[in-house]
């Protein structure tokens, strides 16, 4: 399976490290799998309406904006990581969230030139 054809919600679970059978959290990755499109829309990347996912079907192909993929697994890692599963020590989640500025701005500027 190429990456691109890949689904979100099964990239974005082994990320965060269930197993792809383990569907007992999938309505909260989801929730937050689509509050990150939600802040992708309001940053005027992808869809002028949100993005979102119900289950497994979606790929990363559904969502094509231009934006290099890797990014984009990126952002919605940490974004998820840190409303679904944050950390205890104070210095990892200021890593996260200034990684989250970074990426947002990133992709903000590929969306802009067209890359």
């Amino acid at each position: 399976m190429s990456a691109v054809t890949e689904s979100i919600l099964t990239s974005v679970k082994k990320l965060l490290g269930p197993g792809e059978e383990y569907d007992a959290f999938d309505p909260d990755i989801i929730m937050h799998i689509n509050s990150g499109f939600g802040r992708l829309c309001e940053l005027g990347i992808g869809p002028a309406e949100p993005f979102e996912i119900e289950d497994a079907s979606a790929t990363w192909d559904d969502f094509n904006t231009g934006i290099k993929l890797n990014q984009l697994k990126r952002f919605f890692f940490l974004y998820v990581k840190t409303i679904f599963d944050p950390s205890a020590n104070s210095v990892i989640t200021q890593a996260y969230k200034e990684e989250l500025d970074k990426l947002e701005w990133l992709m903000c500027s590929d969306a802009e030139v067209g890359y």
